[in-house]
């Protein structure tokens, strides 16, 4: 499992967490984002960024108001 084809996506986004993973990511909740290559939030909490654990720079998708598929093809803009 390599960090840029793994994605931490945020509880209650389970449609894009599917979509990813038909894509062929590998998705973790948002207790392992240190070991992500992009991160899937709502936008509704962003406290994960102050995370001492999370020592690089990190590419965040807002899916708020997005499909599925757009949240996938955003992350994949970021994880080529």
């Amino acid at each position: 499992m390599t960090p840029n084809q793994t994605i931490a996506v945020e509880d209650g986004l389970q449609n894009v967490k599917q979509a990813l993973e038909a894509q062929g990511y590998t998705t973790v909740d948002m207790s392992r984002v240190a070991k992500a290559g992009c991160i899937v939030t709502t936008g509704m909490d962003q406290n994960f960024l102050g995370r001492e654990d999370v020592q690089r720079d990190i590419p965040v998708v807002i899916a708020k108001g997005k499909s599925a598929q757009e949240v996938v093809n955003d992350v994949k803009r970021f994880v080529q």
